[in-house]
């Protein structure tokens, strides 16, 4: 990601610093607000994360967690892709998160599910599928059959100028420190 980051300019704009989510390298009462997007299901230590983002959040801080979850249905093209449901079973619930948050001092007070609509040229997608196969969460647990099928699916529901449509269901989490 800070590949990915300094390629496109970003990292030149803000700072990127290596680290771990079970221990990062702040101090405490650092930042007012974290945003953990489209990464808790990665964590190996739920827990641990979520004392560290308790350690760092000033009180009365905020805390969004973005991402898919178990008990969210996936929405978009992704939720063309046959097997996606297995595949979502990887990721935690939001219950598992909210009492991992809670128990490290999070005050839970909402929870959203927001449509982010995206648009991609088809070939530019398939390509990008096709190169984050084995490294996407929720693509890797796909076998290639199913991958495949899932692009097909897509593309027969191209737009008219070649266009990849994906309205897809993310969940934000929101506490309070």
């Amino acid at each position: 990601m800070r590949d990915e980051a300094r390629d496109a300019g970003v990292a030149a704009r803000c700072p990127y610093v290596a680290g771990v989510a079970e221990a990062l390298p702040f101090a405490p009462a650092r930042f007012e607000a974290v945003w953990i997007s489209a990464a808790v299901h990665q964590f190996d230590d739920l827990a641990a994360v979520a004392a560290e983002v308790r350690r760092v959040t000033c009180a009365g801080g905020s805390l969004l967690i973005r991402g898919f979850f178990s008990d969210v249905p996936i929405t978009g093209a992704f939720g063309a892709f046959p097997g996606i449901e297995r595949a979502a079973t990887r990721f935690p619930s939001t219950e598992v998160v909210r009492r991992a948050f809670a128990a490290a001092g999070c005050r839970g007070v909402g929870i959203e599910d927001v449509v982010e609509p995206w648009r991609a040229d088809a070939r530019v997608w398939i390509e990008r599928v096709r190169a984050v196969r084995s490294t996407d969460s929720l693509l890797q647990g796909l076998d290639d059959r199913e991958v495949e099928q899932g692009i097909e699916r897509v593309m027969d529901t191209c737009t008219e100028d070649g266009g990849v449509r994906s309205d897809t269901t993310l969940r934000l989490l929101v506490f309070t420190v």
